[in-house]
């Protein structure tokens, strides 16, 4: 095999927001693709790929193998989160396609005030992480990307924030995609079809949220406010 994997729309997108690094780390690799495109294309020296289960590992392992990597160029660990090694200043640490709670509980794991390059693709509760992260005096810088038929919202953590309680819509929502922000208008102006897919699936979650808790009233309004018309 002389090409490295093909990665789809998703982790190409991850891929593009992070610099090559020495050590790279994707916790819960699943079948490997990132880490082991990363390595072969010189984007890092070494890659760390952990998942908890063995299956998808297995076929991590014997994707590295066909392109005859070693241990030494590609790790591959069965366990949870770092499952007990501990990252490096300098490294880049990949954590995407999980719950908010279980990224939570992985980041608290580890040294946060060491250098690292973070990159996060929460799957749900991304308010209980944004409010994490906003206390962890994080900044996130958050991007879109759709993949096969579904949109996703990438967050890259930035240093040099300062420790701060979210709003209940700027946690629900996003800082990003509240009217005043930066990120929100350059969608808006140049990507609004994609910022539409994102705010109707989020007016989605919250259209059954305010169900059981009417505090989410005011933030499901807020998300109709921000969609952009679509235009046919």
């Amino acid at each position: 095999m002389t090409q490295p994997p093909k990665l789809m729309p998703r982790l190409q997108h991850i891929k593009d927001l992070i610099s090559p690094c020495d050590q790279f780390w994707d916790i819960g690799c699943d079948h490997g693709f990132l880490g082991i495109n990363m390595y072969l294309t010189g984007s890092c020296h070494k890659a760390i790929l952990t998942d908890i289960k063995a299956k998808p590992l297995a076929e991590a392992k014997k994707l590295a193998q066909a392109y005859g990597l070693g241990p030494d160029q590609v790790t591959l660990i069965l366990g949870d989160g770092f499952a007990g090694l501990v990252p490096s200043p300098g490294d880049t640490v990949v954590i995407a396609g999980m719950g908010a709670y279980q990224i939570r509980s992985i980041l608290q794991s580890i040294d946060l005030g060491q250098e690292l390059t973070i990159c996060l693709q929460p799957t749900w509760n991304r308010e209980v992480l944004r409010r994490y992260l906003a206390s962890q005096a994080f900044l996130i810088q958050e991007s879109l990307v759709q993949d096969r038929g579904r949109t996703y919202s990438i967050f890259k953590l930035i240093r040099g924030g300062e420790v701060r309680e979210l709003s209940l819509a700027a946690a629900a929502i996003g800082e990003a995609w509240l009217a005043d922000s930066p990120i929100y208008q350059d969608y808006l102006a140049h990507e609004p079809a994609l910022l539409h897919a994102w705010l109707s699936y989020l007016a989605r979650v919250y259209a059954k949220r305010r169900l059981r808790d009417p505090a989410y009233n005011t933030v499901y309004q807020q998300i109709l406010d921000l969609l952009p018309p679509l235009i046919l």
